[in-house]
This record gives C-alpha cells, sequence and structure tokens, in this order.
C-alpha cells in the first residue's frame, strides 16, 4: 500500500482493505463499529462491518505501518519463488523418474511370463527365422511399453548388438544348419564305457590320466589319448578338487609382552673378512629393544642366554609369550628350543619360502645400519661394539620417533604414555586450525594411536605335557625316569635337566656327547634333540 494515501481513499474501498488485511495476516474479529451515525462512509457498505475493526484503526498511521509489513512480505515471497520452482522442478523430474522405473518393472514382469526358454539367448546359441522374429516382437513391444532395449536384451540372454544385427535384411537368419555335428573322430559307446571303467579301477585309483595312460601302455592297452581321458574325467566329475592350503595361524600383539622377534645381524669386524654377531630380541607391540648381546660367533647357547636374560631384566611372565624368528641355525637350535620349553615360551618361525616373514627385525637392523654413527669401517673389536650398541640401544628406546607407532619412541608406547602424547599432539593442531583456518585445505592429521600389530606363522607344536627321556639301547628304545618341568623354570634347570639326560646315555655312545660339566655343551644339546626328548621339541 502506498504510503501516500489518503483516508478517504482508503475508507471508499473497504473490500480492497479487507483483503490486504486478511494478506497481512491480522486478524479480524466482529466488532461494533465505531464512527459516523449509520456505520458507512461516503456512500460504500460499512467500513466497520467489513473490516471488523474500528475506524480508528483505519487512520494513516496504522495504515502505513501495515503496509510497510505487507510490502517485507511481499518481497520475501518474491526472492523464495526461484528457489520454490526449482524445488518443484526437482520434484517433478524425480517423480518421472519412478514412473519410468515403475513402468519399466512392470514391462520385464510381463516379458518374463511370456518368454519361453527357447526364445532366450546363450553364447553360441542356434536361432531360427521364426524364433528370431518372435524374439524381435518381444522385444519391440516391451521397449514400446516403457522398457529400455538394454533391460530387454539381459532378460532374454542377448546383447543389444545382436538384436540390433536381427534387424538386418542379411542377418535375418542363421546360416548354420540345425543339427549338432559330432566329431568324426569321438569314442564309440563301448570305448567310452571301457575308459571310464578302467578310471574307476580299484588298481587305478589315484593315479591321473597323466600317470595312468603309459601303464596301460606298458600292459599293451591304448584305449584314448591323455586329454580325451581329461575331458572324460571332467564330464563325469571323476576328480575332486584339490584341498585348499589351511592359511597359516595369525598372533596378535594387543599389548606389550605378548610377541617377542629376534634376529641375528652381521657386525664389520677389526678386517675383511670375519664379522661380529648382534643377537637383538624385540618387543613387536612397542617396538622396543628388550636385549643384545655381541659375540664373535653364531650359537644357538648364546641366543638361549640373551632370551632368559631380557625376560629375566624386564620381570616378564614368559608363559604364553611368543618368540618370532627365521629358520636360521641359531633360530632352531636344540639349545634354544631347549630354553625356551623350560620358560614356557612359544616359537613362531617364519614359513618356508617367505624371505620378508620377520620383517620387524629387519626394519630394525635397517634403521640400525643407516645410522649416522654407524661406523663404516667396522668395529675394531666386540668391545667397541658393544659400547656403540649400548648408545644405540639407549637413542632408539628412548628418543626415536618411531614412523610406525605414530611417531612415539618405543619407551612411551611399551609404558602406555603414547596416549596422552597423541591427544595433546591433536588439541595443539586443532588450536593451530583455528587460529588461521584459511591454511588448512585439508582436515589436520589424525595423529591416532597404532592398532594391535599382526603376524602370521608357520606351523608350530603347542604341546605343552611334560618332557620323557629316551635313552637308546640298541634297536630297541628304553625309557629313562620321568623329569617333569613347569612353564618359567629357570635356566639351571634346564642346566640340570641336561645332566641328568647324559647320565641315561648309553655306554657306547659317541665321545662328543660327554660334557666335563658345567654350562650345556652343544653336542650335549643335539643329543638331546636326536635322542632324548620325546616329541616335545618341534
Amino acid at each position: 500500500m502506498a504510503h501516500g494515501m489518503s483516508p478517504r481513499y482508503f475508507m471508499s474501498a473497504p473490500a480492497w482493505c479487507a483483503d490486504i488485511y486478511q494478506g497481512m495476516g491480522l486478524r479480524l474479529q466482529k466488532q461494533q463499529p465505531v464512527g459516523p451515525p449509520g456505520g458507512s462512509v461516503a456512500g460504500g457498505p460499512g467500513l466497520s462491518a467489513v473490516l471488523g475493526v474500528g475506524l480508528r484503526h483505519c487512520f494513516p498511521v496504522k495504515r502505513r505501518t501495515a503496509s510497510v509489513r505487507c510490502a517485507a512480505q511481499i518481497e520475501s515471497m518474491t526472492h523464495s519463488l526461484p528457489t520454490l520452482a526449482r524445488q518443484v522442478k526437482e520434484l517433478e523430474r524425480q517423480l518421472r523418474q519412478k514412473d519410468k522405473a515403475l513402468a519399466e518393472a512392470v514391462a520385464l514382469l510381463e516379458l518374463l511370463t511370456q518368454v519361453s526358454g527357447s526364445q532366450r539367448g546363450g553364447r553360441g546359441r542356434f536361432h531360427g527365422v521364426d524364433e528370431r522374429s518372435r524374439v524381435l516382437a518381444l522385444v519391440e513391444r516391451t521397449t514400446r511399453r516403457g522398457a529400455r532395449q538394454e533391460a530387454v536384451c539381459r532378460v532374454l540372454g542377448l546383447s543389444a548388438r545382436t538384436v540390433q544385427r536381427w534387424r538386418e535384411a542379411r542377418h535375418a537368419e542363421d546360416k548354420r544348419t540345425s543339427s549338432h555335428r559330432q566329431p568324426p573322430n569321438r569314442l564309440s559307446a563301448q570305448e567310452r564305457w571301457l575308459a571310464l571303467e578302467l578310471l574307476r579301477f580299484a588298481r587305478h585309483r589315484g593315479l591321473s590320466p597323466r600317470q595312468l595312460v603309459p601303464r596301460l601302455a606298458d600292459q599293451g592297452i591304448y584305449v584314448a589319448s591323455e586329454s580325451t581321458f581329461y575331458r572324460l574325467v571332467r564330464a563325469e566329475r571323476l576328480s575332486r578338487p584339490a584341498p585348499r592350503p589351511r592359511s597359516p595361524p595369525v598372533h596378535v600383539a594387543r599389548a606389550p609382552n605378548q610377541i617377542w622377534s629376534w634376529d641375528i645381524t652381521y657386525l664389520q669386524g677389526p678386517v675383511r673378512g670375519p664379522f661380529l654377531y648382534l643377537y637383538l630380541v624385540m618387543d613387536l607391540y612397542s617396538r622396543r629393544i628388550m636385549g643384545w648381546r655381541v659375540h664373535a660367533e653364531e650359537s644357538a647357547r648364546h641366543a638361549a642366554r640373551l632370551i632368559h636374560e631380557a625376560c629375566a631384566a624386564h620381570g616378564v611372565d614368559s608363559g604364553g609369550l611368543v618368540l618370532r624368528s627365521d629358520n636360521g641355525g641359531p633360530m632352531r637350535g636344540a639349545t634354544l628350543q631347549y630354553t625356551l620349553r623350560c620358560l614356557g615360551i612359544l616359537p613362531s618361525f617364519s614359513r618356508p619360502g617367505v624371505s620378508n616373514d620377520n620383517p620387524f627385525s629387519e626394519a630394525l637392523f635397517r634403521t640400525l645400519k643407516v645410522s649416522p654413527s654407524y661406523p663404516r669401517q667396522g668395529f675394531a673389536s666386540c668391545t667397541e661394539a658393544r659400547r656403540w650398541v649400548t648408545r644405540f640401544v639407549a637413542w632408539y628406546n628412548g628418543e626415536h620417533l618411531h614412523s610406525g607407532l605414530g611417531f612415539v619412541t618405543p619407551e612411551d608406547r611399551y609404558s602406555g604414555r603414547d596416549k596422552s602424547l597423541l591427544v595433546q599432539r591433536r588439541a595443539v593442531y586443532a588450536q593451530a586450525r583455528r587460529a588461521a583456518p584459511h591454511r588448512w585445505s585439508h582436515p589436520p592429521r589424525p595423529w591416532e594411536r597404532a592398532g594391535p600389530v599382526l603376524l602370521a606363522s608357520a606351523m608350530v607344536s603347542r604341546t605343552t605335557t611334560p618332557l620323557q627321556f629316551t635313552a637308546i639301547t640298541g634297536p630297541r628304545l628304553k625309557r629313562g625316569p620321568l623329569t617333569e618341568f613347569s612353564a618359567g623354570s629357570p635356566l639351571s634347570e634346564c642346566q640340570a635337566i641336561c645332566r641328568e639326560a647324559d647320565n641315561h646315555l648309553p655306554a657306547n655312545a659317541s665321545p662328543s656327547c660327554e660334557r666335563p660339566g658345567g654350562e650345556p655343551h652343544e653336542s650335549s644339546a643335539r643329543h638331546c634333540r636326536r635322542y632324548l626328548f620325546d616329541g616335545a621339541v618341534p
């Protein structure tokens, strides 16, 4: 409503004012008219009766306020009209799509009820002229009802290109003959029966046609070729599928001291040729180095001492601990296996033919040898090598930010402090993003905590029964006294068991089995594995 309207003009158009009042959302109520006698103005109907309000509400001040409100509402509605139009258009488009999909579904269902098995397609299948005409008629009728040609062809088992080719005059007829030709060199019914009987013969069970054909030739019998036998086997389903290999057991480390990994690496010695050997064991969950030794030779005895000292130094309950290693001589040595048996540790070996099945120790050795402080000219002695390894282990456990652990140190991961460190990092990154959001085109780094460690293993024995020693007396075996031990036994008990085992060796045993006493001898450990264990060492 214009602001310059006169009261007389406003009062002379009561119906128009009533429409505006109703458009503005004003509440019209029946009231007693207030105004001149007779209830009318300028010869028109009573404005009070039409509007339901007194004439004092129709004066310019109230009229101007109402006109402003009406103009604002009209302007907002004008701005929202394009949006409403787009929404209506989108809803209409979706409705048309649903109508098309519904019509196509109905047409395809009717097609399924009309089509017969002979009208369905298939690679290389013969279709006569009449059958092609019926198929084309079905396709034409179904597409007119709203189905797509591609969907119709899929139901019929044909390709759209095949249907298009059938519509051409030169492809209207299949040039092939309708009869199925038999190869002239096929086996007769009698020969086929004889070949099947030979395959089912009890003496030939388990033999492949590749082995059966030459055996029959040695007996002067020829029925069919090797490939023909294979075709008969497939046709009659006489072969069973090869057994699927069992998946290797997977060990999962969800906390420290559940899975350890150890290995031996070469260290360059004082001169070219001889090497020093670094024995190192680490915890897979935290990548923390749990123990190490440097020796001038490889020996299962040194490895056994390393594992025992690592368990004792860190107070590890070795019962249920899995020790991962490769298949080297010291790893498979009887002395180490005997010690692991005493401590209740389950050995886990790399799978045969898998060279990278112990990756954590290999990655640690690479970090060690690419360290800037690693001497490129080698170590002058074992003492110098031990000093350097001591410094490296302190740096690796306490200062090295491991990328596989979310860039926390192995010591923090081992003790559980990595949780608070990663939470603090996330808070720092979130604060930096809030301070300068225009610099962050992507979400900030999540700094998530590393999850459990999975490790596939070769099949190992999980036998935990007590050991029984056996002494060799010629071709017969005689049981010695039963010696029992529990998991977590100290190494001294292992030595006592070895001494007891040596006491039960026969008198004519090899002199290399005898040892003067003291620490376990390597030859004694070999005899423990060869003669004395009764299925204890895997």
